[in-house]
């Protein structure tokens, strides 16, 4: 009985130390998954697996391989092949100050055209940058798979008949609309992951975008600007007028910073005075006022200056009251017909 004990007791240990070194295991190998790396502009992690190390989670984040806002695209990372398999339109959501994808001729995996990138043969679009913020952007004919989140950058995507996949774009998909023709895989596709649908041959009630500005909007006047729909129907509408917009500039011979409007160039001390009620004429001038705000620190009738204590006392109840018509709400003026605070 008392062997069985042991045994009993040695099996519940060997399990318990089994079981103590298993998340120790899982957590080395997360940790060295997780150790993220830098090259050329690249953030990536090196994966170790049976087969070897692999790239996994890469990134574009940086300027340093940048020529005129074109982020290059190297065979290899850190010695391991940069391949389909780790690129996605996600590797290039976070980069910035970049208007194009662009690889070398020999590169066997990738290609671009206009700075979007494909695979190999045309056929899967990776990613398509958006630098100008268009509304609407047009996939090429021979694109047959829209990869993950290739069309982030936009809110609407011109397909073409060749297109017969499009792949979830991290949830995003539903938001997006999708203009084809009628008939084809789009426009099963956008009806089946629920997506707005333009039909481009045949009638529909028209989905506009913000287009071209003909007038710009300013503090002066309203502007107009073009809406577009993918079909190709133009809607002008009017931009209302925008408010004033400062801008600040530094005066290093007088030591003073000086605001002016982006629209019109006129100072705010200029814009200010217009909302300024006159100063009625018949009301005393500051240095005539007689008001006990006006002569803190300045010489009594009674010829004591702000350094006695009555000075002092008067300073310190003007104070209280200024204290008691903020907590109020109430707004006091002086006879010369400034505020009081």
């Amino acid at each position: 009985m008392k062997t069985r004990t042991k045994q009993l007791l040695s099996l519940l240990l060997a399990l318990a130390t089994l079981l103590t070194a298993i998340p120790t295991v899982f957590a080395a190998q997360t940790e060295e998954a997780l150790e993220r790396q830098y090259e050329n502009g690249y953030e990536f992690s090196v994966l170790q697996t049976d087969d070897g190390p692999v790239l996994t989670e890469v990134y574009y984040v940086g300027r340093e391989n940048e020529d005129n806002g074109v982020a290059f695209l190297p065979e290899t990372l850190c010695g391991l092949p940069v391949t389909p398999d780790v690129i996605d339109g996600m590797t290039f959501r976070y980069g910035y100050d970049w208007k194009a994808v662009k690889v070398s001729a020999n590169n066997p995996w990738f290609k671009t055209v206009n700075g979007a990138l494909y695979s190999k043969d045309g056929k899967i679009l990776i990613h398509m940058p958006n630098p100008y913020g268009d509304p609407i952007l047009t996939v090429p004919d021979g694109v047959e798979v829209i990869g993950e989140a290739a069309l982030w950058n936009t809110g609407c995507a011109i397909l073409p008949d060749s297109v017969t996949e499009i792949k979830d774009e991290y949830g995003r998909l539903s938001y997006l609309v999708i203009a084809a023709n009628t008939g084809t895989p789009a426009e099963a596709i956008a009806r089946e992951h629920g997506c707005k649908f333009v039909p481009l041959n045949a009638d529909h009630c028209h989905v506009y975008f913000y287009g071209t500005v003909t007038q710009q909007a300013t503090c002066a006047n309203s502007g107009t600007v073009e809406l577009v729909c993918p079909c190709g129907a133009v809607l002008p509408t009017d931009i209302p007028q925008r408010d004033h917009r400062f801008y600040g500039s530094y005066d290093f011979e007088t030591e003073s910073w000086e605001y002016r409007c982006e629209y019109c160039g006129r100072t705010f001390e200029e814009i200010f005075s217009e909302y300024i009620e006159p100063d009625d004429p018949d009301a005393p001038s500051r240095s005539e006022c007689t008001c006990v705000c006006h002569r803190i620190g300045n010489t009594t009738p009674g010829g004591s200056t702000a350094g006695t204590a009555v000075s002092i006392l008067r300073d310190f109840l003007y104070r209280l009251r200024i204290v008691f018509w903020r907590i109020a709400g109430t707004h006091q003026y002086c006879e010369c017909g400034e505020r009081h605070y």
